[in-house]
C-alpha cells in the first residue's frame, strides 16, 4: 500500500511538470512558488508516508501524525490521506499562480512553513536514531548532541534565508 500511494504522488508531480505551462501566471515569480510549494507539499505527504510504524499498515488506527486532519486522514486509510494531499498541492498551486503578487507571497509564506516544518519533523526524527548512535559510541559524541540540540536552530535559520531571498525579489520585481 505505501509504494502505491508513493507512485501516485510520483505520477501527480510528473503531470503537474508536464501540464503546468498551460496555467497562467501574472508573473514568472509565481510560477516558481507555486511550483515550490507544490513540492514541498508532496515531500510532506511522502515523509509522514514513510514515516509511519510497520504496524500502522496492518492496523490504520496506529498512524503518527501531528496534524490533526492528517491523522483524521491516516485513520480513515492511507489513500484518502495521499488523494486529499494531492489535491490540496494542486489547488494551492494554480490559487498562488492566479492571485495577486501580494497575496500569492502570503499564501506561499504561510504554506512553505507550515509544510516543510511539517516534512523536516519527519526527517528530524530519523536523525534522532543516528545522532543518538554516535553520542553513545563515539568520542566525538558531545558534538554530536550539540548538534543534535542546535540542528532545530539551523533549520529556521535556513528557512528564514530562504523568506529573506525570495521576499527581496518580491521587492525587487516591484521597484522595478
Amino acid at each position: 500500500m505505501l509504494w502505491i500511494n508513493l507512485g501516485i504522488v510520483f505520477l501527480m508531480l510528473t503531470l503537474w511538470f508536464i501540464f503546468q505551462s498551460r496555467i497562467p501566471s501574472q508573473s514568472r515569480l509565481q510560477k516558481i512558488l507555486s511550483n515550490i510549494v507544490f513540492i514541498i507539499i508532496l515531500i510532506d505527504c511522502c515523509f509522514t508516508l514513510l514515516g509511519q510504524p510497520v504496524k500502522y499498515w496492518l492496523d490504520y488506527s496506529k498512524c503518527w501524525e501531528g496534524s490533526l486532519l492528517g491523522e483524521k486522514l491516516l485513520l480513515w486509510h492511507p489513500l484518502v490521506f495521499t488523494l486529499v494531499l494531492v489535491s490540496w498541492a494542486t489547488f494551492t498551486a494554480f490559487l498562488i499562480r492566479k492571485l495577486t503578487l501580494s497575496l500569492a507571497s502570503i499564501l506561499f509564506f504561510a504554506l512553505f512553513l507550515g509544510h516543510s516544518l511539517g516534512a523536516f519533523s519527519w526527517f528530524q526524527f530519523w536523525l534522532k536514531g543516528w545522532v543518538d548512535i554516535l553520542v553513545r559510541h563515539t568520542i566525538k559524541g558531545t558534538a554530536a548532541s550539540i548538534y543534535w540540540e542546535f540542528s532545530e536552530y539551523l533549520l529556521y535559520i535556513f528557512l528564514g534565508f530562504i523568506f529573506f531571498v525570495i521576499l527581496k525579489k518580491i521587492f525587487r520585481n516591484r521597484s522595478s
